[in-house]
């Protein structure tokens, strides 16, 4: 099997040992950043897919997803969990992908991330902070070069939280359909205040 793994090196893509991704024999566990097989978008054609969280809005469940010549080998094995017997997780996976579907989720996260994205770049630009921005929109992490145990990153997170806005300092962030262009208005706002109190770490 191919050794594969994420690189941020060069934005947001699959980087493997020796040559391109695969078509096959890669096992993984990716977050939503697609509506149909998740890795379609990296030009990667899984075995085994795992899917959990954002499958039935924080709903417990997870789905392992995969071709039919692992259906037996699946057989084979004895698994159990707390909520298997539960018929709302269940319901909540239908109704979230049927509006992930309908609403074109995907899409709108797209759009309100690439604006965040721009936003932000554009701020930094004016305010002379270097950033780094890596992952794709809808899951930016935001970094800055020589941020030595991340104090630079603790002090815009903090700044974001006196202002109401809630940014981990050194985990990518999670946007959502329902994140629309008044909250990146609001997030713009806060991380101005954000990048001026990084100026102060130097």
């Amino acid at each position: 099997m191919e050794r594969c793994c994420f690189s941020g090196r060069n934005g947001f893509g699959f980087e493997c040992l020796h040559g391109p991704p695969p078509r096959h024999e890669v096992s993984q566990a990716f977050v939503q950043i697609n509506l149909g097989a998740e890795p379609e978008p990296l030009g990667v054609d899984p075995d085994l897919s795992g899917w959990s969280k954002a499958i039935a809005n924080g709903y417990p469940l997870a789905a392992v997803l995969g071709r039919g010549r692992y259906a037996d080998a699946a057989t084979r094995i004895f698994v159990t969990g707390s909520f298997w017997c539960q018929a709302v997780p269940m319901a909540a996976a239908v109704a979230t992908i049927n509006a992930l579907r309908d609403e074109d989720a995907v899409a709108v996260m797209e759009q309100v991330g690439t604006r965040l994205r721009a936003g932000l770049d554009q701020l930094a630009q004016e305010v002379g902070v270097p950033i780094r921005q890596t992952g794709p929109v809808q899951m930016p992490n935001l970094s800055f070069p020589a941020d030595e145990n991340y104090a630079k990153a603790a002090a815009f997170s903090a700044t974001m939280l006196e202002r109401g806005v809630i940014v981990h300092p050194r985990h990518n962030w999670f946007l959502s359909a329902a994140h629309d262009d008044g909250d990146v208005d609001r997030f713009l706002e806060a991380a101005q205040h954000g990048l001026e109190a990084v100026l102060g770490c130097d």
